[in-house]
């Protein structure tokens, strides 16, 4: 029986492959399971077309990822946080402090942002810190800079 694969199964295929599975396979363990679907002409194309407009999604995606990695080039957001006299943070600072202080930059983030945010350690000090900034195989470092919340409102 030819099918078309829904997910990757393994020792058969990934998904999208269109394969020949036995009969009982097929309809008994493949299909009940949403892992497999008859690959009829109309499947098949329906498939092709889901599979073109994810790619195109996905090159969308990677198109504002690096427009905004282009945006934050020469950004260094300020995050204000409590701090004792030695400079160490009362709390760590977290992603979304950083988005808070991009926004205050005027900068615009994608609705997921705060998923592509990775601390190489955490921030637990005041002065400049590198994050990383992820999304699929691409990354970009950003430099954040943490000022103590009394020497901000001092200026």
């Amino acid at each position: 029986m030819k099918i078309i694969l829904l997910q990757d199964v393994k020792g058969l295929g990934r998904k999208g492959d269109v394969k020949d599975a036995a009969d009982g396979y097929a309809m008994n363990f493949l299909m009940p399971k949403k892992l497999a679907r008859n690959a009829t002409k109309d499947a098949i194309d329906e498939f092709a077309r889901i599979a073109k407009h994810a790619a195109a999604e996905k090159e969308k995606e990677q198109n504002a990822f690096f427009s905004l990695q282009e945006s934050l080039k020469n950004v260094t957001p300020h995050i204000s946080k409590k701090a004792d006299e030695k400079g160490g943070l009362y709390a760590a600072v977290t992603a979304k402090d950083i988005i808070v202080a991009l926004k205050k930059e005027k900068i615009s983030l994608p609705m997921n942002f705060e998923k592509s945010i990775e601390f190489q350690n955490h921030i637990k000090t005041i002065g400049l810190h590198e994050v990383v900034i992820k999304h699929g195989g691409a990354s970009f470092r950003l430099q954040v800079e943490v000022v103590s919340l009394k020497k901000e409102r001092e200026k």
